[in-house]
């Protein structure tokens, strides 16, 4: 019996020295590993994977397709499409630590809700911007030391900054003012146009003057426009569908102002992608329409009283009876989104249509109209048959000529203080009045023809 207790014995402490062995070194990381997680708990980030040790944060960022070389169409003989690609633009966003880190809602505001709008914008934002992340907050509980970087400014896979956002974490008091300093020097060495969209749920809580910050960007060698989306819970988030609007938008408004910015409101992941593609488009016009006479000489200005027949009309292709765009002035400049649009350019009784342009992302479209205009000279001369030649401008214009269109004297297309008169007058007939000194001439119903040049003789009686 005394045989068998020791053999029991024996038995359970070999099992227990094996048990040991086995737990151990199934549970102890190497050397290495140990080191680096606590390396990486001290700056505050979250803990590394094994077996890879490479941290997110240094990620490169990925290549993106360049567009092709400039491509121009010839639509008509009076129309040129020109599609090149945009210019880059760099832009950081500057996110509520709602956003950042952590599944489920966050009190007062639906998290996952946003984080889809949020999502949707990372796959749809135009390929020339670039984008960073950052949470204007600390990692540590009441610090406004810090804010954390999410990303880097550069062109990164949708699926990089949604990984990003998730694995983000930030714990301190909202800091909009260190915030936009630290977004501000994210930027540097982007080329372009570069701006901050603050994505908030709440106020400053760090003392700062964001608006003061705002405006001090401006100023800066290459300025930096701020933009605000104001979160809100959407209706039905109980209990706070009653909410009224919060007492600090004032200031929002102040820093989209004084950032030469806009500010949004979004309850809904629908929202916050639609606010943040608008600001992204805004950034740099796609669509610039030109006008030219004779595709020499171009149309610049704006159209006296705002006439109809002089400027850019743009709708969505094949819609009828739906609103477009007008523009008054040559060169027009429009940010469109992708799709096909119909264009119709006016000037002065003529007309230049182009149907199904379609715009796509990441490039801009520069359109060409040439109206071909025809001249009218206008040459003077004395009882004697002599021409009067010279400029009278700084003579208070002793003599000139001025030219109307014929059944309106107060639409002037022109006048000159020289003799001979020149004119590039669209297809069409005139009133034109020449005069020197006191004396009047007026010609009714003079004819400009399309690429023709009509030369008027006009006779002064003298005294």
């Amino acid at each position: 019996m005394r045989k068998f207790f020791i053999y029991i014995a024996g038995l359970t402490i070999a099992s227990a020295i094996v048990f040991f062995l086995v737990f151990s070194f199934g549970r102890s990381p190497s050397l290495e590993q140990e080191m680096a997680r606590r390396a990486y708990r001290q700056r505050g980030k979250e803990a590394l994977s094994i077996p890879s040790l490479r941290p997110a944060e240094i990620e490169e960022p990925v290549e993106v397709e360049e567009l092709p070389a400039p491509e121009v169409l010839d639509l008509t003989d009076d129309v040129t499409v020109t599609r090149l690609p945009l210019a880059e633009a760099g832009v950081v966003l500057l996110l509520d630590g709602l956003l950042a880190g952590g599944d489920g809602n966050g009190g007062t505001l639906p998290r996952e809700e946003f984080r889809r709008g949020l999502e949707g914008f990372f796959r749809r934002h135009p390929a020339n911007v670039r984008l960073g992340l950052r949470v204007p907050a600390s990692e540590m509980e009441a610090d406004c030391g810090e804010t954390v970087q999410l990303k880097q400014c550069g062109a990164w896979a949708p699926s990089e900054l949604v990984g990003a956002v998730r694995r983000g974490e930030a714990r301190g008091p909202r800091n909009i003012s260190r915030g936009l300093e630290d977004a501000a020097a994210d930027l540097v060495g982007t080329i372009g146009e570069q701006a901050i969209i603050i994505i908030t749920g709440g106020d400053e809580r760090c003392g700062g003057a964001p608006c003061q910050i705002a405006a001090a960007l401006q100023e800066a060698l290459n300025p930096v426009r701020i933009f605000v989306i104001v979160l809100r819970p959407p209706t039905g988030y109980a209990p706070y569908e009653a909410m009224p609007p919060p007492v600090w938008q004032s200031r929002m408004e102040c820093l989209a102002e004084r950032g030469r910015g806009e500010l949004f409101q979004a309850s809904t992941a629908k929202e916050l992608e639609g606010a943040l593609l608008r600001i992204a488009s805004d950034l740099q016009p796609n669509v610039t329409a030109r006008a030219f006479h004779a595709g020499e000489r171009e149309i610049t200005g704006i159209s006296v009283e705002n006439r109809s027949d002089w400027g850019v009309s743009i709708s969505p292709a094949g819609v009828s009876g739906r609103e477009g765009i007008d523009a008054s002035s040559f060169p027009a400049v429009f940010n469109l989104s992708a799709g096909e649009y119909d264009l119709s350019f006016r000037y002065r009784g003529q007309e230049r249509v182009v149907r199904g342009l379609t715009i796509s992302p990441g490039e801009r479209v520069e359109i060409k109209a040439d109206f071909r205009a025809g001249e009218l000279y206008l040459q003077p001369k004395d009882t004697a048959g002599q021409e009067l030649v010279g400029d009278t401008t700084d003579f208070n214009c002793f003599w000139g000529a001025e030219v109307f269109q014929e059944d309106d004297l107060n639409r002037d297309y022109g006048a000159s203080c020289s003799f001979p008169a020149h004119f590039v007058l669209q297809p069409g007939s005139y009133t034109v009045r020449v005069w020197k000194g006191p004396e009047d001439v007026w010609l009714e119903k003079v004819t400009v023809e399309e690429g023709e040049t009509s030369v008027e003789t006009v006779v002064f009686a003298g005294e």
